[in-house]
């Protein structure tokens, strides 16, 4: 099981009367989600480990990914790299930190995205996987 943190910001709660009962009203100016990392479907067509070209494309990503992290690609370091990650900084709940590892988080998903389709593409419901990387795609 995967484990995802995600805080809702500027939250509100209000009673709202309904019938004989309250329900509670949450109203949230957003939501904060710290990155997560997922694990990859398994299938018998492909193997992202042992396939020369996923190998050499992930390390690209990877290295270009990290790259761009640190500051090294002609733009500033995350998270002042744009002006919608430099409004980070300014949450209580912010850290960098937790974003180190995202490089590779997002070199790991484009390969792993990549397998599930050359596993899976003859397949009827090649789309549909109980996966987090997936999860929106469920039946």
């Amino acid at each position: 099981m995967i484990d995802r943190k995600i805080t809702f910001l500027g939250t509100k709660l209000k009673a709202v009367p309904y019938f004989n009962t309250q329900l509670i009203e949450l109203t949230s100016t957003g939501t904060y989600e710290i990155p997560f990392e997922t694990q990859p479907t398994i299938g018998e067509k492909h193997d992202y480990k042992i396939c020369k070209t996923c190998i050499k494309n992930h390390k690209k990503i990877h290295s270009d990914l990290t790259k761009l992290y640190e500051g090294k690609m002609n733009r500033k370091a995350f998270p002042n790299c744009c002006p919608e990650h430099s409004m980070l900084i300014h949450l209580p709940i912010f850290k960098k930190t937790d974003y180190d590892k995202v490089p590779k988080m997002v070199a790991d998903k484009v390969i792993f995205t990549l397998n599930h389709i050359k596993n899976n593409i003859d397949s009827d419901d090649y789309y549909y996987c109980n996966l987090p990387l997936f999860r929106h795609t469920q039946k």
